[in-house]
């Protein structure tokens, strides 16, 4: 089956139902207990769903930011993390810059509604909630926004692109980022 439209966005909705019921359901049973143990789980769950749901956000950003530059992003299989392949070699260089910023519009805004959850219902689930949407955006624009940077003064898109996206770069920045967030989790649920 070839991937199209209509598989990435009913996969992408069984997703958001999924994770949508599993924080629901997590949330008022958290609320019925003050256990220390499911506070911890609540957080964990909560930043593990929702940065899943940014993930998936910022991928779609990715692909409205292609084509509203009418760039040929043809979809990836439904088992790839990535919505689809952009090719920066077939591409001009405004078409790389709007791929990028819809991905970074995507997870700001996600990101954004994951504080606003958190600051109408502050609690160990919508926490680790708010902390993923931290997490996503503050990695993200660590492995993102020098790319973009160095595209936008005139950098060759493609030879930034494979160097930004190594997977020791990435998981670099990941835990330069991260340390600093966990720390925060456990100090958020040890206050509670």
């Amino acid at each position: 089956m070839t991937p199209n439209f209509f598989g990435w966005f009913c996969r992408d909705i069984a997703i958001l139902v999924t994770a949508g019921l599993v924080l629901s359901e997590l949330h008022a049973w958290q609320q019925n207990t003050t256990s220390v143990p499911l506070a911890v789980s609540a957080s964990v769950v909560g930043f593990i769903f929702t940065y899943v749901l940014i993930y998936i956000a910022h991928e779609w950003g990715h692909w409205v930011g292609a084509r509203l530059t009418r760039s040929d992003m043809p979809f990836a299989p439904y088992r790839s993390p990535l919505i689809g392949y952009f090719d920066p070699s077939k591409h001009s260089t405004a078409q790389f810059l709007s791929l990028s910023w819809g991905g970074v519009l995507a997870y700001l805004g996600a990101s954004g509604a994951t504080g606003f959850i958190f600051f109408g219902a502050p609690g160990p689930l919508t926490g680790g909630m708010a902390v993923a949407g931290l997490a996503f955006t503050v990695q993200s624009l660590a492995v993102d926004l020098p790319q973009i940077i160095k595209v936008h003064r005139h950098a060759d898109p493609q030879t930034t692109n494979q160097a930004g996206t190594m997977p020791n770069l990435i998981l670099k920045r990941t835990w330069q980022t991260w340390l600093p967030l966990a720390a925060i989790l456990l100090i958020w649920n040890l206050a509670l």
